[in-house]
């Protein structure tokens, strides 16, 4: 297989990086039949044959889906580990869709049968694997369809280091606080400005923030709700919980992103966010002239994240 102009392979080799890229036993015009196991020892062949046939320095590792349970198995040959949209363990992909959210997504009963005959031979621990002192890039999709969130790897390091003791559930009553207050502003709001959150997602969900704040066509306040919604707290857009909860009074995705919240506010360095950081966000609420109670509580939850009181 051609690797040439994968994305990924260019990314790195546009930094001056020499890439190696393999196929799994039994794919492309590789032979044999692959294994968890042989998965994990390909790859440091692969590492062994770099280094003594190029004296080459192995600089970092990057794994992609499946890919993610080869990397932690590598991570004492690599300085920096890149984990690239995985799950925890395949256990938890194939029940996510057993209890059956895979109608929702698309998937077909074949995929299914294939998860459940992948799990019974490759349960594939990742998350309780992993080596968190290492320098590591978790990368994710909260809205993949196939690793999807709550069996993501993110979710599983959170449940694996999520501790229910007096300092969380301190924290955690707090952080309920603020978002009930942002309910009622947003019930409020919406009500005043005569519109559903279902249309402000629709028709405004995919604006970027620039986008937003040069608008000749939004009020400020109208502005004011959407970079609310659209912040990304640790790299999850706000509204992805927001609109469970509003519309359809499920909290599932909320309580998720409060035990992320919990576990990670703290430990992760930085976040590169595809849209709106608490902190961006931050600073542009500040520069809106037009504040009211309503508005107060609405950005009340984005301000205390942003500076750790929630």
């Amino acid at each position: 297989m051609n690797y040439t102009n994968d994305s990924d392979v260019r990314f790195y080799t546009n930094m001056g990086f020499y890439v190696g890229v393999y196929n799994y036993r039994g794919a492309g015009e590789s032979t044999g039949v692959v294994t968890p196991d042989n998965t994990v020892s390909d790859a440091l062949h692969v590492v062994a044959l770099m280094k003594s046939h190029y004296r080459a320095t192995l600089s970092v590792v990057h794994g992609i889906s499946i890919g993610g349970y080869v990397v932690q198995g590598c991570t004492t040959h690599s300085p920096f580990v890149v984990y690239d949209r995985n799950f925890r363990d395949m256990d938890s992909l194939v029940a996510h869709f057993v209890r059956g959210r895979f109608i929702t997504l698309s998937c077909t009963a074949s995929f299914l049968a294939f998860l459940v005959r992948l799990c019974r031979g490759w349960p594939m621990p990742v998350a309780s694997r992993v080596d968190i002192k290492k320098p590591s890039l978790l990368i994710f999709d909260p809205d993949d369809e196939i690793a999807v969130f709550p069996a993501s790897l993110l979710m599983g390091l959170t449940d694996r280091f999520y501790r229910r003791d007096e300092t969380t559930e301190k924290l955690e009553e707090l952080m309920d606080k603020e978002y009930g207050e942002f309910q009622q502003a947003l019930a409020k709001l919406l009500e005043e400005l005569q519109t559903s959150l279902e249309y402000v997602d629709q028709k405004w969900g995919g604006a970027s923030g620039k986008n937003v704040m040069e608008s000749g066509e939004l009020t400020d306040r109208m502005k004011i709700l959407l970079l609310t919604l659209h912040t990304e707290i640790l790299g999850i857009p706000f509204i992805n919980a927001v609109r469970e909860d509003y519309m359809n009074g499920n909290t599932e995705k909320w309580n998720e992103l409060k035990r992320i919240m919990t576990v990670w506010r703290q430990r992760v360095e930085n976040v590169d966010s595809s849209a709106f950081s608490v902190d961006k966000t931050v600073e542009v609420l500040e520069t809106f002239p037009e504040k009211d109670e309503v508005i107060d509580r609405l950005t009340g939850v984005v301000r205390a994240w942003e500076l750790g009181e929630a």
